[in-house]
């Protein structure tokens, strides 16, 4: 019988610009079995080892229009393919090193 955990985590630093404008910086860390940080040991090739982990560095930014509407962007900088779902990646997450753009309106009740 075969056991593993996961592990993770994350630090986030946010800088209220202006009661308007947001600045954040974050760094996270997965890992699918955390004895295993860099996938040699769960991947059948060194290609896979990458879906074993990730390293996400992230930037972003904040807006809000008024107390209810806001609009806030990301950029990703990411290392291993373990975040990147299987169902957007049918044919597999193959490269090591990638980015994320994100941008995301929303309302608040």
């Amino acid at each position: 019988e075969s056991k593993s955990s996961s592990d993770g985590g994350y630090v986030q630093a946010d800088w209220r610009a202006t009661p308007r404008w947001s600045l954040y910086a974050r760094y996270d860390a997965t890992f699918n079995d955390a004895d295993d940080r860099d996938g040699s040991r769960g991947a059948t090739s060194n290609e896979d080892r990458y879906s074993e982990f990730a390293h996400d560095l992230t930037v972003g930014s904040g807006f809000r229009f008024d107390e209810h509407w806001g609009l806030w962007g990301e950029v990703h900088r990411i290392y291993g393919t373990a975040t990147a779902p299987a169902i957007d990646n049918p044919d597999g997450a193959n490269d090591e090193r990638w980015t994320l753009m994100t941008v995301m309106a929303g309302y608040r009740f």
